[in-house]
């Protein structure tokens, strides 16, 4: 089996600029539970954050509208 036998092909991005609230948002109106982070440039990976992500980040007491 290959990856591309299970894989989504629904993709979403999402600035990494934006917060993480925003992130939960778009996820939500996409029933997803991760969204690819575009890159700033060429140089840069792409990212990936996922529910975890954010459950993790409100756990240690991050603000999700201002992170």
């Amino acid at each position: 089996m290959k990856a591309a036998d299970i894989m989504s092909t629904k993709v979403v991005t999402i600035n990494g600029r934006e917060t993480i609230d925003r992130a939960a948002e778009v996820m939500k109106q996409h029933h997803l539970r991760g969204l690819i982070v575009e890159r700033d440039s060429e140089d840069d990976a792409y990212g990936i954050i996922t529910t975890t992500d954010i459950a993790t980040a409100v756990a240690n007491d991050r603000d999700p509208a201002k992170t």
